[in-house]
């Protein structure tokens, strides 16, 4: 016969406003985003991953982005610090980023304006 799995009870120690420091720690290091995969590729940071749903394909260049605010930051010969940490922010925020697209059938590149509301990421374990 299989013994019954124990049962542990937590009682919090913390204080309320300990308990809700610890959670804003907590949200704070969660990343918050367009959730694109980017690299740097000719001096431009390059879409790895398609995010069809946004509007974001593989091979995409990322010019710039324009924040709420309507702060502009350019991204050609940045770091890639500078590029995330533009495009991370609050859920429901938009961020208008700028990109050049190849176009397959014409074998010309485009620039395309694309609006992405930020959104709570979620990293999947890899098994």
């Amino acid at each position: 016969m299989k013994k019954p799995a124990a049962v542990l009870r937590c009682t919090p120690t913390a204080s309320a406003a300990d308990q809700e420091l610890a959670h804003d720690k907590i949200y704070q290091k969660t990343p918050r985003g367009i959730g694109a995969v980017l690299k740097l590729e000719d001096g431009f940071p390059l879409v790895v991953t398609p995010l069809v749903e946004i509007g974001l394909l593989e091979g995409d260049l990322i010019l710039s982005a324009t924040n709420d605010g309507n702060q502009s930051t350019d991204f050609f010969g940045g770091d890639m610090t500078t590029t995330i940490d533009t495009l991370l922010g609050e859920p429901g925020s938009d961020v208008s980023v700028q990109i050049i697209r190849l176009d397959p059938e014409t074998g010309e590149y485009r620039q395309i304006k694309v609006v992405i509301t930020r959104q709570q990421l979620w990293i999947e374990k890899e098994e």
